[in-house]
Order: structure tokens, then C-alpha cells, then sequence
């Protein structure tokens, strides 16, 4: 980058692109801005190099920090899902046999724990499903 555009020592750096953090839903992406212009929603590395190209450069290096950068995650996060945590067995699909419901949850937590309130070792209903909104 042209050094005479960079701010002085000790002031704020943004560089002059910026990979927004990946949106949540069934085709994630990120949006992508240059200069503070919103130029699109890439998908994945190759659309942030095009837009990148399309601004004028030739050859983009997406891991430059003075050329992009990355909000919520490097050039490798894609899905705003959150990862499981170091130990933790990665959760089924919905509607799978491992989900259980937050009422089952917290009847079988009273049980490990020997709280029964007062006695009531029968467990609690489960709650029913939300109706899907139209």
C-alpha cells in the first residue's frame, strides 16, 4: 500500500477492504466493502478476490492486512455457526434421537442432582413444539 495514504503512527488503520462477519441461514456470506462501499455478498474466498480484482487489483492477497480485512473470523469462516467447544460432541440435525427437549434436560438434571421438589420424582410433561410461524 502507498505509504503517503496510510494514517499516522498510532491512529486507527482500516484497510481499504473489509470482509464483514458471515451472516447465519441455509447459504451463508459475507458481505464485502471497499473503501466504506458495499461492492456485494461473497460466498467464499474467490468472490472477495473478484471484487477485490474488479477494484483494480490485479493480484490480490487476501491474507495482507494493509489490503483486507477480516471481521468475525480469517478467509477461512464461512458459517456464522458457532464451533463446539474443545470436549463437547458436536450436536445432531434437528429433530434427531440425540436432541432432547429443554423440559427433558432439566428432569433428567433434577435426577442426577437428587432434586426432586419436594419429594415429586414423576417427571414433567414435555413441552410441545412451537407452531411454525407463516
Amino acid at each position: 500500500m502507498d505509504e503517503s495514504r496510510r494514517p499516522a503512527k498510532g491512529d486507527i488503520f482500516t484497510p481499504p477492504v473489509v470482509v464483514r462477519p458471515p451472516t447465519r441461514g441455509a447459504r451463508p456470506y459475507r458481505r464485502v466493502e471497499i473503501y466504506g462501499r458495499l461492492v456485494g455478498k461473497a460466498y467464499d474466498e474467490a468472490d472477495v478476490s473478484e471484487f477485490i480484482r474488479r477494484a483494480g487489483v490485479d493480484d490480490p492477497d487476501l491474507d495482507d492486512p494493509d489490503l483486507v480485512g477480516w471481521r468475525g473470523g480469517d478467509r477461512t469462516v464461512w458459517s456464522a455457526e458457532p464451533a463446539p467447544h474443545p470436549g463437547e460432541a458436536p450436536t445432531g440435525p434437528v429433530g434427531s434421537a440425540s436432541e432432547e427437549t429443554a423440559s427433558e434436560r432439566t428432569a433428567s438434571e433434577e435426577t442426577v442432582s437428587g432434586d426432586t421438589a419436594g419429594g415429586n420424582t414423576a417427571p414433567e410433561e414435555p413441552a410441545t413444539a412451537p407452531e411454525p410461524a407463516e
